[in-house]
């Protein structure tokens, strides 16, 4: 019988494809790049005549060129009979150097003259990562076979080689999304503000693709700007006043100048969408309902050097209008709440559970329903007003305004465990669960700090367990707060999410003060932290004069007893629980802004 084998091959680097970003469709180039060089890399397999295990393509298309399917940077596939390997491996990587470069070439015609060619071609052809591994493969031995390939790949990856850089950065700005490479950049790039090039930006090679090769995709998706999402809430809420037609609100909506007349020159326009809703003004960009966003676009127009002041004087007057208009709305209403939720989750024990598969006919069952997962997800977080930035196998990448965070991270952990009960139907492996990480962040936070935040949410739900939910409060005065808890109740303790519902549902009752989560702090000095019960009875009793104390504040509102004992069930720590207070009151706080409740 003529010898075949399994391959593993991971492409990359990981990190600086989808890390390194200033907006958030760098994030999603990134990884939009990551998944069409694994895509190649697939192709050229399956045109060696390759089955493969991971991805599982159910039809060909799903292999194209910008197809729905997310491919991972690791791919896993069985070859024929009698193939040679290393040749195999070698068109791969030919195909994934193919690809790369045409993504570069591409971008760098949008870029234009503004870039330096020599040195932009040098660092394209030093990125890239591109490790390969085979092994012998018989039916009878396949975990075997798997465990000694995955064992040659990471020793492959870990032998790393340091080449010296082919170009002199010696006196060269570094680029200013991660301070790795030089930047690229020479000129002034174009002022449309489309390309979205901040003054003073600097961009290496990678930079430029991702920034640039999203206006070469034909389908390429809108990104919202942070402060779009974070006005979603308000939006929600001055929809419902129209339909009330609460305190003039709908006239007031009317009395906003035109687009046209805010950005005279059509190519200076931010490339933001409108609130999708027929009351709201065409193409007038949501974020200006944010204070400070009005304000840098006054402050902008101040300081145009460019137009004669005869010129500028219709806009300056356009701008003062519309100042006018959104002081008498945000004094009618609220000023939005400039926050919003990113999101970072991924699969438990992910790893252990591949290798407890039997064979490759279970391992192909799991990648598929793998595959189902990252395309659903795209439509649960819809659902809730946000949008998937990356979702590939278990991983998911997204963003989503305050008043609907909670449920779509539920929605989220239900639709993977739906689909883990799916992937391991007819084994005798555990289903993996799925842990989630929430950064609650203001919207002029830097995207790299946004994520840097949202990644350590996900990774205390592992630490902290696995199968749970984390969430990073980061305001902008103050120190952050960490909360984490299970998705699903253990005796009499709610799970997290349930939690925060009910403290929710008692803000928006007023059935809490704003000022109790602060109150429980001052216990813990006088009384310490610790939160204890008698339970012999039928009613739960205070054991410690901290949980005496803790109960008495609570029910110093219009809280019953019982509902107050309801809220404290299962806390053992005051800090904790004054911790997911101050959270879910800024959840309450979005909630009832998006039902138009503004006090």
């Amino acid at each position: 019988m003529t010898q075949q084998y399994l391959i593993t091959i991971a492409v990359g680097p990981v990190q600086e494809f989808i890390a390194s970003a200033r907006k958030l469709r760098d994030l999603w180039y990134g990884s939009y790049l990551l998944s069409e060089l694994s895509k190649a890399v697939a192709r050229t397999l399956e045109n060696e005549g390759c089955t493969l295990i991971f991805p599982t393509p159910k039809k060909k298309t799903d292999l194209e060129k910008d197809s729905a399917m997310n491919v991972a940077n690791k791919i896993l596939a069985l070859t024929l009979e009698g193939s040679d390997p290393q040749a195999i491996i070698e068109n791969c990587e030919d195909a994934f150097k193919k690809q790369w470069k045409k993504f570069c070439d591409d971008a760098w015609k949008r870029a234009g003259t503004a870039v330096d060619k020599v040195l932009f071609d040098k660092q394209v052809e030093d990125f890239g990562e591109f490790f390969a591994a085979w092994t012998p493969y018989t039916p009878e031995n396949y975990r075997t076979s798997l465990a000694r390939c995955e064992q040659l790949l990471a020793g492959r990856k870990n032998l790393r080689e340091f080449d010296e850089p082919a170009w002199n950065g010696s006196g060269k700005p570094k680029s200013s999304l991660d301070g790795i490479r030089e930047s690229v950049i020479t000129g002034k790039l174009s002022t449309n503000r489309a390309f979205q090039i901040k003054q003073g930006e600097q961009l290496d090679a990678l930079g430029i693709v991702k920034r640039f090769g999203p206006w070469n995709h034909p389908d390429r998706p809108h990104f919202d700007n942070l402060a779009e999402v974070a006005a979603l809430p308000y939006i929600h809420g001055l929809k419902i006043a129209v339909t009330k037609d609460q305190n003039g609100i709908k006239q007031k909506l009317q009395e906003f100048p035109s687009i046209d007349d805010l950005y005279p020159a059509k190519e200076s326009r931010p490339p933001a969408t409108s609130a999708d809703w027929d009351q709201w003004p065409d193409d007038l960009p949501i974020d200006l309902l944010h204070p400070s966003v009005l304000e840098a676009e006054l402050k902008r127009v101040d300081q145009e050097p460019e137009k004669e002041a005869f010129d500028q004087e219709p806009e300056k007057e356009a701008w003062k209008e519309i100042a006018h208009v959104l002081k008498k709305l945000w004094k009618q209403t609220i000023e939005p709440q400039p926050y919003l939720c990113l999101l970072v989750g991924d699969g438990d024990d992910m790893g252990k559970t591949l290798n407890d598969l039997a064979g490759k006919s279970e391992h192909q069952q799991f990648s598929s329903n793998l595959d189902d997962f990252a395309r659903e997800v795209h439509n649960t977080v819809a659902i809730h007003c946000g949008k998937v930035v990356y979702s590939g196998g278990d991983d998911v990448m997204a963003y989503v305004p305050l008043h609907t965070a909670l449920a779509c991270c539920q929605e989220i952990n239900t639709l993977f465990r739906k689909t883990m009960q799916k992937a391991c139907a007819g084994t005798q492996v555990a289903h993996p669960t799925f842990s989630l990480g929430m950064a609650i962040v203001h919207f002029h936070m830097p995207m790299d700090r946004a994520l840097v935040l949202a990644r350590q949410a996900e990774r205390l739900a592992k630490e902290s367990g696995k199968n749970r939910l984390a969430i990073i409060q980061s305001k902008r005065s103050g120190s952050d707060l960490a909360i984490t808890g299970g998705w699903d109740a253990i005796n009499s303790y709610p799970s997290l999410p349930d939690r925060l519902y009910a403290f929710v549902q008692a803000y928006n009752q007023q059935q809490l003060s704003s000022r109790l989560a602060y109150q429980l702090r001052s216990i813990v000095n006088d009384c310490g932290d610790n939160l204890q019960w008698n339970n012999q009875g039928t009613t739960p009793l205070p054991a410690s004069p901290a949980t005496a104390e803790a109960l008495r504040l609570i029910c110093r509102k219009d809280i019953k007893r019982d509902d107050a004992l309801l809220l404290l069930s299962g806390q053992e720590s005051i800090r904790h629980l004054s911790d997911e207070l101050v959270i879910a009151h800024q959840f309450s706080r979005a909630r009832s802004i998006s039902q138009a409740n503004w006090l």
